[in-house]
C-alpha cells in the first residue's frame, strides 16, 4: 500500500527534497515515513500537513500508522 505522503508527493510532482525542504526535515525521514520505516509525531505531523497546503490531514498519517500495526 503506497502511503499517502508518496501519493501526494508524487501527484505533485516533488521530490522527496522538495517535500522536506518544505516541511523543514530531513530527506532521510520523509523516505522512512513515506516506507512506513518511522513512526510519526504530532509535530512531524503538522509540519507535512503545512508543507501539504492542507492537501494532507492528520488521519492520511494516523490511518495509515494503525494499517502498519
Amino acid at each position: 500500500m503506497t502511503h499517502p505522503l508518496r501519493r501526494f508527493r508524487k501527484s505533485e510532482n516533488l521530490t522527496i527534497e522538495q517535500i522536506a525542504g518544505r516541511a523543514g526535515l530531513s530527506k532521510a525521514t520523509v523516505s522512512r515515513i513515506e516506507r512506513d520505516l518511522q513512526k510519526t509525531t504530532e509535530a512531524t505531523i503538522r509540519r507535512l500537513i503545512q508543507a501539504s497546503e492542507g492537501k494532507l490531514t492528520a488521519n492520511d498519517f494516523i490511518a495509515t500508522s494503525e494499517a502498519a500495526e
